[in-house]
C-alpha cells in the first residue's frame, strides 16, 4: 500500500482513489461521486439515516455517496480501497437489472457472490497501482474493467440474497430517539414521494412536525437541507432518464418532480455544471 493519501485524476477521468485506513468520520459526509469499497482484511461500519451497515472483510460494497453517510466504526485493523466514480459514467453504462436503481435509491449494495472474492483481491489494487501511473492507456482499461464488475454485481444482485438490511439505530447521534425516527420519516418520504408536487411543509406535515423545526432536525442530523435532499433525489432521477431515454427533456423535468422547465434548468446547470441537452450529448454519444 502507498500510505492515505488521496490520489486525484480529475483532469482525465474525474476519478478518485484512496488506498490505505479507513477513519471514523465525526459528522455525516458526502459527495456527487459512486463510492466502491473493498477491504482485504477488517470491517467497517458506515451510518445512513440513522441506520448502521457493515462492510465486511472481501466483498465489494456500493453505493452512492450524495446521500449523507458516516463511517462510525472500524474492527480488525482494517485496510481498504475506495473508489469515487462518477455518476455519469455508471449511468453511461447502461447496466440491464436493479443494480442502478437501488444504488440511485440510496442502498449499500455488498457483493454476495462468492466466486468474486479472490478475483476482487488482485483487481482492485491492480486499479489502485494502474490509475497511480496516470497513464490513459490504463485508465481506460480500469473503466472498462470497472464497468465488466458492476455488471457481474448486477448478476449477483439477482441471483444472490442480499445480507440483511436490519440495522441498529445509534444512541446519541440525535437528541432523542423519537428526533431520529422523525428524521427516518423524512428521508422516507422523500425516497418515496420526491416527484410529487411535494415542499418543506408537507412533508413536516406529514411527519406532524412545524417546518421551521423539521428543518432544523434534518439538518443537524444530515448536513443538508431537507430542500436539498428532495433535490437531489429529483436531479438523480432525471439524469437517468437522459442517459437512458429520448423523451424531451420538458417531460423529463416534470416527471422528476421540478415544477417547471426553467427552475430545473437552473438547478441542472448549477448543480451539475452543464445544461440537460449537453449532458445527454455527453452520456449517449460518448461527446
Amino acid at each position: 500500500m502507498r500510505g492515505e493519501e488521496w490520489v486525484t485524476f480529475e483532469e482525465s477521468t474525474g476519478l478518485t482513489v484512496i488506498d490505505g485506513r479507513p477513519s471514523v468520520m465525526p459528522t455525516y459526509h458526502r459527495h456527487q461521486e459512486i463510492e466502491l469499497n473493498f477491504l482485504p482484511q477488517g470491517s467497517m461500519t458506515y451510518l445512513f439515516a440513522g441506520v448502521q451497515r457493515t462492510v465486511p472483510t472481501g466483498r465489494l460494497a456500493v453505493f452512492w455517496a450524495a446521500f449523507p453517510h458516516r463511517l462510525i466504526h472500524t474492527e480488525g485493523d482494517p485496510t481498504f480501497y475506495c473508489f469515487y466514480l462518477p455518476l455519469a459514467r455508471l449511468l453511461q453504462w447502461r447496466i440491464p437489472g436493479e443494480l442502478t436503481t437501488a444504488i440511485l435509491n440510496g442502498a449499500l449494495v455488498i457483493d454476495q457472490d462468492d466466486s468474486n472474492i479472490l478475483i476482487d483481491q488482485v483487481l482492485l489494487p491492480r486499479w489502485a497501482d494502474e490509475l497511480a501511473d496516470c497513464n490513459p492507456a490504463r485508465e481506460k482499461t480500469c473503466y472498462l474493467e470497472m464497468e465488466a464488475r458492476m455488471r457481474r454485481l448486477s448478476v449477483a444482485l439477482q441471483t444472490h440474497t442480499p445480507l440483511s438490511r436490519d440495522a441498529e439505530r445509534v444512541n446519541g447521534l440525535a437528541s432523542t430517539a423519537n428526533e431520529m425516527e422523525k428524521v427516518e420519516r423524512i428521508t422516507a418520504i422523500i425516497a418515496a414521494h420526491y416527484t410529487d408536487p411535494l415542499g418543506v411543509s408537507d412533508i413536516a406535515a406529514l411527519v406532524g412536525l412545524h417546518p421551521k423545526y423539521a428543518m432544523t432536525l434534518f439538518k443537524k442530523n444530515f448536513g443538508m437541507s431537507i430542500l436539498e435532499y428532495l433535490t437531489r433525489h429529483r436531479l438523480s432521477h432525471a439524469q437517468r432518464l437522459l442517459a437512458t431515454t429520448n423523451a424531451k427533456i420538458v417531460d423529463i423535468a416534470f416527471d422528476a418532480g421540478f415544477g417547471s422547465a426553467s427552475r430545473f434548468y437552473e438547478i441542472f446547470e448549477r448543480e451539475c455544471g452543464q445544461s440537460p441537452r449537453e449532458f445527454r450529448r455527453r452520456m449517449q454519444f460518448g461527446e
